[in-house]
């Protein structure tokens, strides 16, 4: 009789330290080897639909001729106003490459033996909790409830329970307890 119970005991610790958080939204699959971070979305069915990376792709096909000379094809605005632009050329054979070099520092370029990896740098604005309508809108979102939007008068969010924390990096409701 003991053994159960302790079995049962070490069951209910090992769940409930591993129920301290749970995924708000499906996270995207990786880009080759890359991981592709929260709230990145690469697709319909993951990450934060408002940073999805398929806007620009849409404007630069329908408009390959303008962007050939246009110094900056496409620029994507995140939620919160801010801006990441990025330079595509386009030319009959297809789209060019180009390298980027992340913090590389301009003015030492002359001295420079080894140049450093290429790279390409993303800023993005942190997702809020997700929007919804009625409370089955949060089902994915465990620890939450469907109230209504402080700043955003009319607009309801997937808010956090007491005890728990939105944690916008991976897109969850974290424990206060685990921070």
């Amino acid at each position: 009789m003991e053994k159960s119970i302790l079995s049962m005991l070490i069951l209910m610790v090992t769940l409930l330290s591993c129920s301290w958080s749970a995924t708000a939204l499906q996270h995207c699959g990786n880009c080759g080897l890359t991981p592709v971070p929260f709230p990145l979305s690469t697709g319909p069915d993951c990450g934060n639909q408002q940073y999805k990376l398929s806007i620009c792709h849409n404007y630069i096909q329908g408009n390959a001729a303008a962007c050939a000379s246009a110094p900056l094809c496409c620029t994507f605005k995140s939620s919160t106003g801010l801006q990441s632009a990025y330079m595509i050329k386009v030319y009959d054979g297809g789209c060019a490459a180009y390298q980027s070099f992340v913090n590389l520092d301009v003015k030492k370029v002359g001295m420079i033996k080894k140049w450093p990896e290429p790279g390409v740098e993303i800023e993005w604005a942190l997702p809020e909790e997700p929007i919804c309508n009625i409370p089955v809108d949060c089902k994915d979102l465990l620890y939450s409830k469907c109230l209504p939007d402080p700043i955003s008068l009319g607009q309801k969010r997937c808010f956090c329970d007491a005890g728990f924390k939105w944690d916008p990096i991976n897109g969850w409701c974290q424990s206060e307890f685990n921070l």
